[in-house]
């Protein structure tokens, strides 16, 4: 019997591994290497309730993956080439193209897996053989695996793991890998969340009382509501791997409640096809195409993140599945440094909310071909009732050549240049603020609370290489044509489609750069459809005196 520190070996006998990452959707082309620590455990308890339930006990299983969850493996991995194959899968009207992404690995060269500083206790080591003598595959079915506990290498030296434990070498990649947090952290992490739910569902409870008529300050969660929180939340380790994915998709889930990423160094996959070198955005191609709308009752700002769904909807269809519209190469694979296309709307009539413009910007730029075969054939989308939206084209240029204050000659402050901005729409953070085990938030130097929506909003701003911000304010309502909207009056969640999102509902907030910026700006959850949008507050800042 070992009683060394876990190895695990495993090899694929058919040469293939096929997976996806947790976060990525089948056809973006992503595989999961090396297999993560949610994929192995979730796959152990899997086998456990196939095969071994008779010969292993619940609480051995329990044990057994709260064990593992304690810390993340690193691994020796061999040689990985990546390669796909293309099916067209028929439906009702139509077919589908389907990427099959896999892995190509040497069948007789093992990946090993080891756990450092963990030693099983015998009746765990015992467990831990069964479920492992029992794999016929990892991932997807096609990838057949053979896993067994071994005793650890004398020639050990592993080539990938946790950042913190591996030393950077040339040519590595990073990567994220999905993990269950440990018995303490999830005690920890089960108490901020379960306040930020409650906030949450309060929040969703006054908006739908403020549209009805009825003071939300007045609003309170009932037993059975708190009650339902509690059950969502898993307490153990083992709770967090057996929940179901259509349960945490259908519930809003961006990632298994109760997992944690991990940043972990890796040798590159092998690109079956020497990549291309990425385009550089063409800066002397317009970026801005600019809608008026039309309809005989037109939806309010409120409505933006729907408008904008049904408006990016239309330009996937008429442009083929363009990358600059969904945001993936011809390949499914994600595109880097958000070139895509951003959907923005105003309410410029200075009487009402109600939505006068829709505007389209592609930072990557607007070829004659995205023109004509997209922007040109979008002339109308469905309404609420019956009351769709005509949208004609004002035209396609610049930032620059839209930029302005005049709204009532058609010009868009949104393009403008300024120091000072404040929110159009509100901004949704997409982390969730850092909490000690009293509750209290953590706070940074600045006294920021660590991944709370001020922090994160800085954060992405400096990602997009806008200059330094020198001070920043939230406030809790906007004020369009007179009229105050608090942002709990705003739709944000897009019924379509993910993106990382935080525990607020949104935040409005006052900007200042140390120099002019150019809009648009936007950033946060859903920016990509109107939200975190930003407008300037100082008009006069860039005008001379007539």
């Amino acid at each position: 019997m070992m009683s060394s520190e876990l190895f695990i070996e495993l090899r694929f006998p058919g040469g293939r591994y096929h997976t996806t990452p947790w976060d990525r959707q089948v056809n973006e082309g992503a595989v999961e290497w090396p297999p993560s620590p949610w994929r192995i455990l979730r796959a152990l308890i899997g086998v456990w309730h196939a095969k071994e339930s008779e010969n292993v006990s619940e609480a051995v299983v329990k044990t057994l993956v709260a064990r593992l969850s304690e810390l993340a493996p690193s691994w020796h991995l061999p040689k990985a080439v990546q390669a796909h194959t293309r099916h067209y899968m028929p439906t009702r009207d139509t077919t589908t193209k389907i990427f099959d992404n896999f892995l190509v690995i040497d069948r007789d060269t093992p990946a090993i897996a080891h756990w450092p500083g963990l030693v099983l206790e015998a009746e765990l080591s015992t467990a831990l053989d069964r479920l492992l003598a029992a794999f016929n595959y990892l991932g997807r079915s096609e990838s057949w695996a053979d896993l067994r506990r071994i005793e650890p290498p004398s020639d050990f030296l592993p080539n990938a793991g946790p950042t913190e434990r591996i030393a950077p070498a040339q040519g590595q990649e990073n990567v994220r890998q999905l993990m269950p947090l440990n018995a303490q952290r999830l005690v920890d992490w089960r108490e901020g969340y379960r306040e930020a739910m409650i906030s949450r569902t309060l929040s969703a409870a006054q908006r739908k009382a403020l549209k009805s008529g009825k003071d939300p300050d007045k609003i309170k969660l009932s037993k059975s509501d708190l009650e339902n929180i509690e059950k969502s939340l898993p307490a153990t380790p083992y709770d967090v791997l057996t929940c179901e994915t259509d349960a945490l998709q259908k519930a809003g889930w961006s990632q298994p409640p109760g997992t944690h990423w991990v940043d972990y160094l890796a040798p590159p996959i092998v690109a079956w096809l020497a990549p291309k070198s990425p385009a550089r955005p063409n800066t002397s191609l317009a970026t801005v195409a600019r809608f008026a709308v039309a309809s005989q009752v037109p939806p309010r700002l409120t409505t933006t993140i729907h408008q904008t769904h049904k408006l990016h909807q239309s330009l996937v269809k008429f442009s083929n599945n363009h990358a600059l519209f969904t945001g993936f190469d011809a390949n499914g694979a994600r595109q880097q440094g958000h070139q895509h296309a951003y959907l923005f709307a105003e309410a410029n009539d200075g009487r009402t909310d109600r939505i006068t413009h829709l505007n389209v910007w592609i930072p990557g730029g607007i070829t004659d071909d995205i023109q004509r075969e997209a922007l040109d054939r979008v002339q109308h989308l469905w309404g609420k009732d019956g009351h769709d939206l005509q949208l004609v084209l004002l035209g396609v240029g610049t930032p620059q050549d839209f930029a302005g204050h005049n709204t009532r000659a058609g010009q868009c402050p949104l393009m403008e240049e300024s120091t000072t901005w404040r929110s159009l729409t509100p901004f949704v953070s997409t982390r969730h603020p850092k909490q000690r085990k009293n509750g209290e938030f953590k706070r940074d130097e600045q006294g920021l609370i660590i991944d709370g929506p001020e922090r994160d909003l800085m954060r992405l701003l400096n990602e997009q290489g806008l200059p330094e911000i020198v001070a920043i304010e939230a406030f809790d309502q906007a004020e369009i044509a007179g009229r105050k909207l608090r942002w709990l009056e705003f739709d944000t969640q897009r019924t379509k489609g993910g993106g990382a999102r935080g525990p607020s509902h949104g935040t409005g907030f006052q900007i200042t750069f140390a120099e002019k910026v150019r809009g648009p700006i936007a950033a946060g959850y859903a920016a990509h459809f109107g939200m975190g949008l930003f407008t300037p507050i100082d008009p006069f800042a860039n005008r001379s005196t007539p």
